[in-house]
């Protein structure tokens, strides 16, 4: 299964910064609050159905969420506009799911992500033991019970830095 990606026009890639604060000036994105956490260059998933921004849009209203029910991993990515350290992140994610559990891996090339968490279950604030300097941060969903897996949704992915 192929990966999907949102990424910022060709033009941007050189000057990221400036066109994420002209995105958010013409209602792109939300204009990030200062001192918030890292700034998203681009996300990428295992599967899509709908926006992949929605879940680092800042409106809880709007949410990533795999292709289909029955998908019993799935995954979302987010690569930041240069290597930050990370402490953790915050999850809004719809009601706790029992058998499905989360794991947030780091990674500062995008191909090698190491565990910084595993076993989650539910969305609110995972602070990672020790901050990780990383470009990427994943989000894996795993789907441990018998029958049919449900879709899985991330409402807003906030990475804390610092």
């Amino acid at each position: 299964m192929s990966a999907h990606t949102t990424r910022l026009p060709l033009p941007c890639r050189s000057r990221p910064a400036a066109c994420l604060l002209a995105a958010a000036l013409i209602g792109w994105l939300p204009t990030p609050a200062l001192g918030a956490g890292p700034e998203v260059l681009a996300v990428t998933a295992s599967s899509t159905d709908g926006m992949l921004m929605d879940a680092v849009d800042g409106d809880e209203a709007t949410a990533w969420q795999n292709r289909r029910e029955g998908e019993r991993t799935a995954w979302l990515a987010v690569r930041f506009v240069r290597e930050t350290r990370l402490r953790g992140v915050e999850l809004t994610l719809d009601a706790p799911q029992p058998d499905v559990t989360l794991d947030l891996e780091t990674s500062r090339d995008g191909e090698r992500f190491t565990p910084a968490l595993t076993g989650l279950h539910g969305g609110g604030a995972h602070v990672f033991r020790q901050p990780v300097a990383a470009l990427y941060l994943r989000v894996r969903f795993a789907y441990t019970g018998s029958g049919q897996a449900p879709r899985f949704r991330l409402r807003e992915l906030v990475p804390l830095g610092g």
